[in-house]
């Protein structure tokens, strides 16, 4: 089986016993065998699956995280401002977030957004630490949420 030619619509034409075969991009992966005899699809499935060693969805109860094999961790989740507590030492409310369960390392970046349809409440980010995260909002109204992330 010989390569002839690629050309510039999308597919490579190879010349069999029976004749000419038109392949696509897909079709070759599939076909075009590596070293260790693993096609190129399987090959890429197998890189994709050790790009990230550690996954979580965020869900209504467990905040999402994300570890590359390289030590990069990424926690984030979302948090409503009604169940925030009054905390009269940051002026507004706050809650603490933990996150001992990610064994984050210092030191460590976080950043917090609020979402809210009816406005543009501030927030804050009080504390950082390996185990937690303080936030808090000047406001703890329905329909608005913390959306809060931490690098370390």
């Amino acid at each position: 089986m010989a390569i002839l030619d690629i050309t510039k619509k999308g597919y490579m034409t190879i010349k069999t016993a029976a004749g000419y075969v038109k392949l696509l991009p897909r079709t070759l992966a599939t076909l075009v065998a590596m070293s260790d005899g693993k096609s190129v699809e399987e090959k890429i499935t197998e890189l994709n699956s050790k790009l990230t060693g550690n996954h979580m969805h965020l869900t209504e109860n467990s905040n999402g995280s994300l570890e590359l094999p390289s030590g990069f961790k990424l926690v984030y989740g979302t948090y409503p401002t009604s169940a925030l507590v009054s905390d009269a030492t940051v002026g507004g409310y706050s809650v603490t977030v933990p996150l001992a369960k990610y064994k984050l390392t210092s030191p460590l970046f976080a950043n917090a957004t609020a979402i809210y349809p009816g406005g543009f409440p501030r927030v804050a980010i009080h504390s950082t630490a390996s185990d937690s995260l303080k936030i808090g909002c000047d406001v703890n109204v329905k329909n608005c949420y913390i959306h809060w992330m931490v690098i370390g």
